[in-house]
Order: structure tokens, then sequence, then C-alpha cells
């Protein structure tokens, strides 16, 4: 699925849009993981993933997303040309983050 990069502040994450969230996430899941570089990370979804605001987010003390799109070069971007990258279903609620 197609995705683009989100920042709030200091907080990066990967936002995947209403239709991909209807698409490959079962509402009952808390949690995914996400496979950056070759290593997996855990991932809490947040109440408002579910309620309008679909981004997989970096938390307070993790920051694999911010550091995902540092190592890719898609750490600044301009307004309105957000990066875009692949996030692949593995299984499950495993997910593969690709430039």
């Amino acid at each position: 699925m197609d995705v683009t990069g989100w920042k709030n502040n200091y907080t990066y994450g990967i936002r995947v849009g209403a239709d991909n969230r209807g698409q490959y996430f079962i509402k009952g899941w808390s949690y995914v993981r996400v496979e950056l570089d070759g290593e997996y990370h855990k991932f809490n979804l947040t109440k408002s993933f579910w309620a309008g605001c679909p981004e997989i987010r970096d938390s307070d003390r993790q920051h694999f997303i911010r550091d995902w799109l540092r190592n890719h070069k898609r750490i600044d971007w301009p307004e309105n040309e957000t990066p875009t990258a692949k996030l692949i279903p593995v299984e499950g609620r495993k997910f593969r983050l690709e430039p």
C-alpha cells in the first residue's frame, strides 16, 4: 500500500490513510509490528488511529520511524510534499516499510 510521511512537532510517523486502514488493519488490533531495514519494531495504535488519524507513530521513547526517514533522506520535506513509501503486509499484524 502507498503511505506518506507524517510529523507533528517532534513526533514522526507513517500515514496509512482511512482506505488502507479499512483494508489492511483489523479494528481490534492495539499494535502492529513494522519491519524497518530488516528489523521489526512494535508500534501501538492509538485510539485516534481508528477515529480519523490513521498514522503509525513513534512514541515519546522510541524514534524508529524518524530514524528510518532520516536514513532514507526523507526526514525534512516542504509543506505539501510529504515523502512517499510502501507499507507491505507480511502476515497478520506484521508489515514491512520500503522506500
